[in-house]
């Protein structure tokens, strides 16, 4: 390359996104699919039938029919008459020649004249219909309010992926969307029996209102996969979407498939088809509630939690709203208040709240709809329920007809049972939606018999954060317990969520125990726009009440294990150090003193004056392993307790205190009675060292110039005081070494040591020593 060439960057080539190209390519294609049935079926005459019932249409030797609504004329096709031959063939003829292009198809004209052979009551009618030009107007009059629902979830769905294109959720949304519209128009306008003798109106119906309708609720469960964000089995395993569409069709084709072979007829496998279909869609249906409560108790962030509600106040709304209009009145005898056409219109509010969920879910907090939606929607069907048992019970009782006199019991059995049912159906919903915040005496007797079947120390503060988790539904529980100065999770329930702006910002209440705080409960809300409410307050702190003595006990149980294990490492150290002493000390003089020994026993006749220096060296090694013997009795326990006894060892050791410079001496009295009874040596050693820590401090750290010292029994218990005249302990000071060192010595026995600030000022140490504790054997 020539000096001073200029390298051009490379051209950057976009990456093509071959799931979104594959993904339109098959909404064009169910689109395309609709609009050619729509034409075919405008273009050609209506036979006076139509097989797009609620149920299977299909049997072993024909199709069940009814009178299709808006032909020229009358007709003589009644409901439910089954065909089983047309145009001189058998129904099943017809459809086993429905794979055989070869077979010359009728071609249908206005006013011709059809010729069906029908089974109407188990007995053979020959007809004769005349085609007529078909009107779509008055079939889609029939079922209007489903297509407009189902153009409703298609515009959201196109608009959701012309906007989000990348969002998971939007593309299933599109593959809802579109399968619901390309199968719901050729299911309005319907499949004809000639149909399945032209065989090209057939195939296009099976592509839309066939294929296109299982790809809907294959769309539904791809949605329930990623909605409100994919769930953790499917991230990073992109093939478990594609068998969610792959699977169902497969499976729906091999079990068509299988039931022709075996049966040797067209007509049962397209009935294993719609059986296959009606299967799926129960399949699909329980599988997505299962996923959408599994993701609102499993995603705990307040975004996924809102757009979860959103289609739970939609699908609650579409509910009452149909209890209301439509099964309601039904169910009391009376007349639907909504045309059979437009119930469908009832569900208008699930595609919307679809798209605000999607892509809008900030804009509302539907808390509050939810909760109204579920208990009234629940007290609608109570009380639709009791006024229906009680007017069928009590008609069959009362002679004669009397209309009016059974309305008015039912009447009367409603207004008795509505208020308590409203009631306990809001405690309810609230108790689903907030917990026990409404309720705190249950959150509190709940939290009573977890605590009494924690038997395990172990399981005390898991159970706590557990109930209070439950209680309150937070998504984060915590109990904090101070150690080394700073304060550590010791049980915890769930993760803090990330918001947009970051963590949450907890609730701490202190927990209590007799006055002092004894750890804290940290309790996130839940959710970043919903704090605690009053109601939420006073639970939060009557549970942290109530857990003072279960969380002082663990603390208790720590601080003894705890010094279980600082006891055992101080006695092993201690043997250590027992053992190198009389390993490195003693050891080695009696070893060298054994050898003195036995020289001068040899040296005692030939050399008595060697013999006699020898000796003398050997009483000096006696004098220094008695003193090194002396100096371990020292440090194991101070031989003036044995000699002075606690309370003249005090005495001893305050008038060190009274004998430093007048200025500056720390003047001590002493309180004790002239003699006390034989102490446990424990008891002693422990007086001893707290009596004079407390003094020590005392001189130290409180520049007081009077200090008190008092030993006295109350009854099985030694109580040893130190109180003086000095500044007292600031209230953020942390416990020194002194202090903790008498803490521990007290708790050893099994007592106690309080370190508080009379009301004169100053300081007083006040420790509580069991006499009664085990002596040795």
């Amino acid at each position: 390359m020539a000096i001073g060439a200029s390298i051009l960057p490379a051209k950057r080539v976009p990456r093509v996104d071959v799931e979104r190209l594959a993904l339109s390519a098959v909404v064009v294609a169910m689109l395309a699919v609709a609009v050619a049935f729509a034409a075919y079926r405008l273009a050609t005459p209506s036979d006076g039938t139509g097989l797009d019932g609620s149920g299977n249409p299909y049997s072993a030797v024909g199709v069940t029919v009814e009178p299709r609504p808006g032909d020229a004329g009358s007709t003589p096709i009644e409901p439910d008459d089954h065909v089983t031959a047309m145009l001189g063939r058998s129904v099943g003829d017809w459809a086993g020649l429905l794979l055989d292009p070869g077979v010359p198809r009728p071609i249908i004209r206005d006013g011709e004249a059809i010729a069906y052979t029908i089974d109407r009551g188990g007995r053979p009618v020959e007809l004769i219909v005349t085609a007529t030009p078909f009107d779509p107007i008055t079939a889609l009059a029939e079922d209007w309010g489903v297509v407009v629902l189902a153009l409703s979830i298609q515009v959201v769905g196109l608009y959701l992926f012309a906007r989000r294109p990348a969002e998971p959720a939007a593309r299933a949304l599109l593959v809802v969307g579109t399968g619901m519209f390309a199968s719901t128009v050729p299911w309005a306008l319907g499949l004809q029996v000639t149909d399945i003798a032209t065989a090209s109106g057939f195939w296009l119906y099976m592509a839309a209102a066939g294929v296109a309708y299982t790809l809907f609720w294959c769309g539904a469960l791809h949605f329930a996969l990623v909605f409100p964000r994919p769930h953790r089995f499917v991230r990073g395993r992109r093939h478990l979407v594609t068998i969610a569409y792959v699977l169902p069709i497969a499976a729906l084709f091999v079990l068509t498939l299988g039931v022709g072979l075996t049966s040797g007829g067209a007509l049962p496998a397209m009935s294993a088809w719609r059986i296959g279909q009606a299967v799926q869609q129960v399949a699909v249906i329980v599988t997505t509630v299962i996923l959408m409560g599994y993701s609102y108790f499993r995603f705990t962030d307040p975004v996924s939690r809102s757009q979860l509600r959103w289609l739970a106040g939609a699908t609650a709304l579409a509910a009452i709203t149909n209890l209301l209009f439509w099964f309601g009145p039904e169910l009391m005898g009376a007349e639907p208040l909504i045309p059979r056409s437009a119930v469908a219109l009832l569900a208008l509010p699930f595609p919307i709240a679809l798209g605000m969920a999607v892509s809008r879910y900030h804009l509302f907090d539907l808390d509050t709809i939810v909760n109204r939606s579920l208990v009234y929607g629940g007290l609608t069907a109570g009380i639709l329920l009791t006024y229906a048992l009680t007017v069928t019970l009590i008609g069959g009782l009362i002679p004669g007809n009397a209309p009016y006199a059974v309305a008015l019991l039912g009447a009367g059995a409603v207004a008795v049972v509505a208020l308590p049912l409203r009631d306990r159906m809001q405690r309810s919903v609230n108790r689903l939606l907030y917990g026990d915040r409404d309720d705190p005496d249950r959150a509190l007797r709940r939290l009573g018999r977890r605590l009494e079947a924690s038997l395990d120390p172990q399981t005390v503060l898991p159970t706590l954060v557990e109930a209070v988790a439950e209680a309150m539904r937070s998504p984060y529980v915590a109990i904090e317990l101070e150690r080394d100065g700073e304060a550590r999770a010791e049980a915890a329930h769930g993760s803090v969520p990330i918001d947009a702006a970051g963590p949450r910002e907890p609730l701490r209440l202190p927990i209590v125990y007799r006055g002092r705080p004894v750890g804290w409960l940290v309790v996130i809300p839940r959710a970043a726009n919903e704090p605690f409410s009053p109601a939420d307050l006073r639970l939060l702190a009557d549970l942290a009440r109530q857990s003072g003595p279960a969380v002082e006990a663990v603390r208790l149980t720590g601080d003894l294990r705890r010094s279980r294990e600082e006891l055992v490492a101080t006695r092993e150290e201690e043997r250590r150090r027992l053992r190198r002493d009389l390993h490195d000390e003693l050891g080695p003089t009696l070893a060298g003193s054994l050898m003195k020994l036995g020289a001068a026993r040899s040296l005692m006749a030939s050399e008595p004056a060697r013999a006699g220096e020898l000796l003398d060296g050997l009483e000096g090694d006696a004098r220094a392993m008695i003193d090194e013997i002396r100096r371990m009795a020292r440090d194991l326990r101070p031989p003036a307790l044995d000699e002075l006894g606690l309370l003249g060892v005090l005495r001893q050791r305050i008038t060190t205190f009274d004998e430093g410079p007048q200025d500056g001496r720390l003047r001590v009295a002493f309180d004790a009675p002239d003699v006390l009874p034989a102490l446990p040596a424990a008891v002693e050693v422990a007086a001893l060292r707290i009596a004079l820590e407390g003094l020590t401090n005392a001189a130290r750290h409180s520049q007081a110039s009077c200090a008190r010292v008092g030993v006295a029994l109350d009854g099985d218990t030694l109580v040893v005081s130190v109180a003086d005249d000095g500044i007292g302990v600031p209230a953020d000071v942390k416990p020194g070494v002194g202090l903790a060192s008498m803490r521990e010595r007290a708790d050893e026995l099994g007592g106690s040591l309080t370190v508080e600030a009379p009301d004169g000022g100053g300081t007083r140490v006040l420790a509580r020593l069991p006499l009664d504790i085990v002596r040795p054997s």
